[in-house]
């Protein structure tokens, strides 16, 4: 425990600046996993599985709305 209020705020920069650290790793990291995801997969291969993955997100948002339409109505019926 800090005895003064300038060492626990020196203590809590430290706190800080350690997590700061740990995520700029992590940033590093990451970008060094993409560069190798980039590397074995060609652009169009990349762009597919976006795709891929845009149509499954829009499948869920449409079931979405459409349960939302449902809870309307329901919600009117109760009403």
């Amino acid at each position: 425990m800090s005895n003064t209020i300038a060492e626990y705020y020196k203590d809590e920069l430290i706190d800080w600046n350690h997590a700061i650290s740990f995520h700029d790793e992590e940033i590093s990291e990451l970008e060094r996993k993409l560069g190798e995801v980039i590397r074995r997969n060609g652009i169009i291969d990349i762009a597919g599985k976006v795709e891929a993955q845009q149509k499954l997100l829009d499948q869920v948002a449409d079931k979405f709305y459409r349960l939302r339409i449902e809870f309307q109505e329901q919600e009117g019926v109760l009403k």
